[in-house]
């Protein structure tokens, strides 16, 4: 493990920690932690400007809020059958993200494809769906919508590089997930919370990710 010191004057949204052994017995692979606070870029969990964060690569370990004994545990048994009987294991630190899109490091888990990915995502399904809202849209047609995203298959192409490959991941995995969360909450709140709660997003400042 190692400790990320925030020097800069903002927030650090999202950083990778990355762990390589020389030796690689048992099969073992390099192995990358990333965390993004991708949807505010700014709460608790973010690095504030001065502060520290111990960065492990047990995911949620060096958090304001811990996460549950039992998923932490599974956690940390992951990583020791990873690295247990590993010799020579080095970490680094290999992107961090401010929380105005600046990436820096040399980013070599397509961290910033990723996060710009998520950003898009959350930005143009909350978009579609305000404006499905705006056109007199009922629960029915936004239930339908939410199903197309979710269940949507993004069309196979060819990708020249790996941060295309991240982003579009990253992209239209973000669509399906956040379009089942909304489709929870216009079943269970109905669709005045679905506006609410798109609109919030919608008002949101989420940065382009850039260098």
């Amino acid at each position: 493990m190692f400790i990320l010191r925030n020097r800069t004057p903002h927030q650090i949204a999202g950083y990778t920690g990355l762990w390589r052994s020389a030796h690689y017995t048992d099969g073992a692979r390099p192995f990358s932690f990333t965390f993004i606070n991708s949807f505010t870029f700014r709460d608790p969990e973010a690095i504030p400007a001065g502060s520290d964060r111990i960065v492990t690569p047990v995911p949620g370990l060096g958090y304001r809020q811990l996460p549950d004994q039992a998923v932490l545990a599974s956690l940390q048994a992951k990583v020791l059958a990873r690295f247990g009987t590993q010799k020579d294991v080095t970490a680094s630190l290999d992107a961090v993200i401010l929380d105005d899109g600046t990436l820096l490091g040399p980013d070599t888990r397509n961290a910033g494809p990723h996060v710009q990915g998520k950003v898009d995502a959350y930005r143009d399904i909350a978009d579609q769906l305000l404006n499905a809202i705006q056109d007199r849209a009922g629960v029915e047609a936004l239930a339908g919508i939410l199903v197309q995203n979710a269940t949507y298959v993004a069309p196979l192409k060819q990708l020249r590089t790996a941060d295309e490959a991240a982003y579009n991941r990253s992209y239209w995995g973000t669509r399906k997930s956040r379009s089942l969360q909304y489709s929870m909450v216009l079943a269970k709140e109905g669709l005045g919370a679905l506006s609410r709660l798109c609109q919030t997003t919608a008002d949101r400042e989420l940065p382009t990710i850039h260098r």
